[in-house]
């Protein structure tokens, strides 16, 4: 394990590894309101026993998960595979919460592209939210991406 963080929503079925990278479990002794608090454990790809290389890096303006013309056109080049993942990420700034929804959403917006393009193949959406943002404000620039993987080496 990289990395836990909880949060204070239902992002997949407690006790259930959707073999995205992410193992959910609930957290009893952690309930804000109404809503159903999780835990995520982020760990490493290669104990789901496929390994991962980048295909493509996109980076996000500040709060935003829209993409630019080039970027649709970066995606449109990328190079064929069977099964694709696409990790998304946030800057420091802002709530746990709001980051992984905020990379969540970067990377529910590349996988749409990538479905639209190529109907039959398999995309796996995963966010790390700000797990591994820097706190220096100078860096956040490179922690606002998403980034398409492929199986291999």
């Amino acid at each position: 394990m990289i990395a836990q963080i909880t949060y204070a929503h239902h992002i997949d079925t407690p006790g259930h590894s959707s073999g995205n990278g992410i193992e959910v479990n609930r957290s009893d002794n952690w309930i804000l309101g109404a809503a159903q608090a999780v835990t995520v454990f982020i760990v490493e790809p290669e104990s789901f026993g496929t390994e991962w290389k980048r295909a493509l890096t996109l980076y996000f303006p500040f709060n935003s998960a829209k993409l630019t013309a080039a970027q649709v056109r970066e995606i449109g080049n990328l190079p064929p595979s069977a099964h694709y993942r696409i990790v998304g990420s946030a800057s420091y700034p802002g709530s746990d919460r709001y980051n992984y929804e905020l990379g969540l959403h970067r990377s529910q917006a590349v996988a749409s592209l990538i479905k639209k393009a190529h109907a039959r193949i398999s995309v796996m959406v995963v966010s790390l939210g700000n797990a591994f943002a820097s706190p220096q404000k100078d860096q956040f620039g490179k922690d606002q991406k998403a980034v398409v993987q492929i199986p291999g080496k």
